[in-house]
């Protein structure tokens, strides 16, 4: 028997949270079955940054039962590896308690890594992860001249200024001898066999979510943004999390804090906020575009293309 894994994809700021909670109360009204909705973005999952990070307030989490969402210490980081594997984890428990699973998010990489399955990639030990990240922030060309010695069949497929994949390549193989390439060659674990997943990929109009992107980082920090970007910033500099954290990434997090430091204009760190979300938005739409929609899906995958009319 088939067992549906429903699968919200899409930018930032495209509603997916909205959707995912509409889609959930759809299929409890209609068949009477609960639904738990599953975080598959890579910045919600940390226990930081809630409102900078748009994670489901209190009210919409009360709506629908959330898993996933500020889960994961700030201090580690999370890898499409440690992702897959909770997820895998959260929706097992849904089918064995009579649950509808939904996952929504818009970290593309790890919705692939459940349904398409990863390389049987040892976990890179959290010093290595944290040191490389760390050379990638401040010389990702010494970094990517590494690659090229250790690892000269990925290094030609990345772009020299693609930061966390080149990242990615010198911390695998130092960390397992083997080239990330190598890695890859292997088979993929795949998930469940009776799994099949559906997924719809909001894509709205540009210009509409240029506009809902300008419009949300200034109601972010009405919400008190800017205390949770207070926050995390002592933590790094009482050393309790590292500089090169995960969580740090976050848009918005980086200029807001250069703001605190009088680094910047408050309203420089907004406009830098918005034009860098709204830059993320447009990679995030072509990947999906790119690695989705044209896939060549296979018996376990559906997919449909939502518009903006859709939306709320």
């Amino acid at each position: 028997m088939q067992r549906f894994v429903h699968i919200i994809a899409g930018p930032t700021a495209s509603g997916k949270t909205a959707f995912g909670i509409e889609l959930a109360q759809q299929i409890c009204h209609e068949k009477g079955q609960d639904c738990v909705i599953i975080n598959a973005d890579s910045m919600q999952i940390y226990a930081a940054l809630p409102i900078l990070t748009a994670q489901p307030d209190a009210e919409e989490q009360a709506s629908v039962e959330h898993r996933l969402y500020g889960v994961l210490d700030p201090a580690l980081s999370c890898t499409a590896v440690k992702w897959r594997d909770m997820a895998i984890e959260e929706i097992s428990r849904c089918f064995e308690a009579g649950k509808q699973p939904i996952l929504v998010g818009g970290t593309g990489f790890y919705m692939q890594a459940l349904t398409d399955g990863l390389s049987p990639i040892p976990e890179v030990a959290e010093d290595i992860h944290a040191l490389i990240l760390a050379q990638s922030e401040n010389d990702v060309e010494s970094l990517y001249q590494e690659l090229r010695q250790i690892d000269p069949v990925l290094a030609n497929r990345l772009n020299p200024a693609d930061k966390q994949r080149i990242a990615r390549g010198v911390e695998v193989f130092r960390s397992t001898g083997k080239p990330l390439s190598e890695w890859q060659k292997e088979p993929l674990s795949p998930p469940p066999h009776d799994w099949q997943f559906e997924i719809t990929v909001l894509r709205p109009d540009r210009g509409w979510l240029h506009e809902r992107i300008n419009n949300r980082v200034p109601k972010m920090l009405e919400l008190g943004a800017m205390e949770e970007v207070r926050d995390l910033a002592v933590q790094i500099e009482k050393g309790r999390i590292p500089e090169t954290a995960g969580i740090v990434r976050a848009h918005g997090f980086r200029a807001f804090r250069r703001h605190l430091n009088g680094e910047c204009s408050l309203e420089d760190a907004i406009a830098y906020t918005q034009t860098e979300t709204r830059q993320y938005a447009k990679r995030q739409d072509t990947w999906f575009g790119n690695q989705l929609l044209k896939a060549d899906l296979t018996q376990h995958e559906r997919i449909n293309n939502v518009s903006a009319k859709t939306l709320p």
